[in-house]
């Protein structure tokens, strides 16, 4: 065996990219910084290409050349930054403020579509109203495009509202209540059962679906956190996803439950009064239940909570 070889050092950019990696989910889960921040570190995969390139190239050969890649790795991430800020894709400044509402107009059903790309999502219910079918605001940025679209026919409704463009505000980054400056509350009738597909890229989603009627609830939640407490009547079907964060399923006693969890790298927390089965959680006596919920729940990468609550 020849005793000249060369000593090859490791590489720089997955140790450095894996702690880095780690203080992002460590400062989310403090809530020193809010999800968004994940909107953000997506754009800048062409610059760990060009880091990993970098290190292939000088990093391994000497501590000279590893020190100097290292170097510019943190000068390509920095002049990321600094070209976002110059073009203005991260400072933008004034809210936009619009208006949604919608009125019954004879619908009974309806299907909603929701897509936001970057923010917080709030849905709940009207109060006793028989004229509105939704009633809210929504943030978007001055250079965001608000979509919206709403028709009735044959007393089915066909709502969808979403955001075109992807902007960033300082405010949104390091702040301990999310993202209050790009929030959508939404509040829709509860004489309407839904079918709701909601789409938040990067952001918090919370659903009070406490008091509306359900057929099916959709939801990806990309990354960041999602809080859902479940209508206390009815028969409906639930899949979420959150790639990247924390699910949390609030279920009332009084509706029987069957609960699929996939954890992906993650906790999985169940309280309530449910007999499992490997990954499934399934209520006594669930196959003859006036009131029955199926739920579908990925994680991804994050913690998964489902809890009984008291009607």
């Amino acid at each position: 065996m020849s005793m000249d070889r060369k000593y090859r050092r490791g590489s720089l950019v997955w140790p450095i990219l894996l702690v880095g990696l780690g203080v992002v989910f460590l400062l989310n889960n403090l809530g020193i910084i809010s999800w968004n921040v994940w909107s953000l570190l997506v754009r800048m995969w062409p610059v760990l290409l060009v880091a990993v390139g970098l290190d292939l190239l000088f990093g391994r050969r000497s501590g000279v050349g590893a020190a100097i890649a290292a170097l510019v790795m943190i000068g390509l991430f920095a002049g990321f930054f600094w070209a976002l800020n110059a073009t203005g894709d991260l400072w933008y400044e004034e809210p936009v403020t619009e208006s949604i509402v919608y009125e019954l107009d004879g619908g009974e059903k309806a299907t909603v579509r929701i897509d936001q790309n970057v923010g917080e999502l709030l849905v709940g219910s009207l109060d006793d109203d028989n004229v509105l079918f939704v009633r809210g605001e929504v943030i978007v940025s001055e250079v965001e495009r608000l979509e919206r679209s709403f028709e009735v026919d044959d007393g089915v409704i066909d709502f969808s509202l979403s955001s075109k463009g992807q902007q960033y505000y300082p405010g949104w980054i390091f702040t301990n209540n999310g993202m209050g400056d790009k929030t959508w509350r939404l509040n829709f009738s509860r004489d309407v059962l839904l079918d709701l597909q909601l789409d938040n890229g990067v952001g918090r989603t919370e659903l009070d679906l406490t008091e509306l009627s359900l057929s099916s609830l959709d939801v990806n939640g990309g990354v960041g956190e999602v809080v859902v407490t479940l209508p206390e009547n009815g028969v409906y079907r639930v899949t979420i996803n959150a790639g990247v964060g924390k699910i949390e399923v609030r279920v009332p006693d009084s509706m029987a439950a069957e609960i699929h969890i996939d954890s992906g790298l993650g906790n999985v927390s169940v309280f309530g009064d449910y007999d499992q089965l490997g990954d499934t959680y399934i209520s006594p006596g669930f196959e003859n239940a006036e009131h029955q919920a199926t739920i579908y729940l990925d994680g991804g990468v994050g913690n998964i909570q489902v809890t009984e609550v008291e009607d």
